[in-house]
């Protein structure tokens, strides 16, 4: 940011965000296979 190399900050954010999305659905995901009461289908209330 110091010497206004802005594609490289924004690419390095850019991934960082990519890599917090995909932990968080692999974490979702896991928490199917570990809790099998756990369940992502709609439910009527």
């Amino acid at each position: 940011v110091l010497n206004r190399d802005y594609p490289v900050v924004l690419g390095t954010l850019y991934f960082f965000t990519l890599i917090g999305l995909v932990s968080r659905l692999l974490s979702d995901l896991s928490y199917v296979l570990v809790d099998p009461r756990i369940s992502f289908r709609h439910v009527d209330s």
